[in-house]
């Protein structure tokens, strides 16, 4: 699944591998493997470094199985391309409305970089929300958390 929504969301873009590839900060043929179905060496550190670079949120979880079933049953490409944490902030949100202040606050990227640091370095046992490169100064802390 994970090769797929690579492409998906390379081709939500609009780049080639070679394009893609520069965006993400890897070689082309780092991409090309990425893409590949058979390939089954993808890291974690990878999946977040495309995840920053594309200002999506990354979430790596153990699920069971009929959550699984049932989070991959639409595979189209539409349905592999999240959203952008710009573009969801652009339209009104349920979930970002319902959200806590605190949780707010890190949704507000290009407001609130400092304000995330000082948050994480309070709060060491809850997971940082990390947007984009927005947040390069909040550190070594690159949890991403879906909305």
């Amino acid at each position: 699944m994970i090769a797929y929504q690579i492409q998906a969301l390379r081709e939500k873009i609009g780049l080639n591998q070679t394009r893609f590839a520069q965006k993400i900060g890897k070689t082309q043929s780092v991409v090309s493997r990425l893409e590949d179905t058979e390939y089954g060496r993808v890291t974690v550190q990878t999946l977040l470094d495309i995840a920053c670079s594309l200002d999506v949120a990354l979430i790596v979880k153990f699920i069971s199985y009929p959550d699984l079933l049932r989070q991959t049953s639409d595979m189209s490409v539409r349905a592999l391309q999240p959203e952008t944490i710009y573009e969801t902030l652009s339209k009104p949100s349920p979930q970002i409305e319902g959200a806590s202040a605190k949780a707010r606050a890190l949704l507000m990227p290009e407001q609130n970089v400092a304000r995330n640091a000082a948050f994480a370095s309070r709060n060491d046992n809850i997971p940082l929300l990390r947007l984009g490169s927005q947040n390069a100064d909040v550190g070594q802390r690159k949890m991403q958390l879906a909305l």
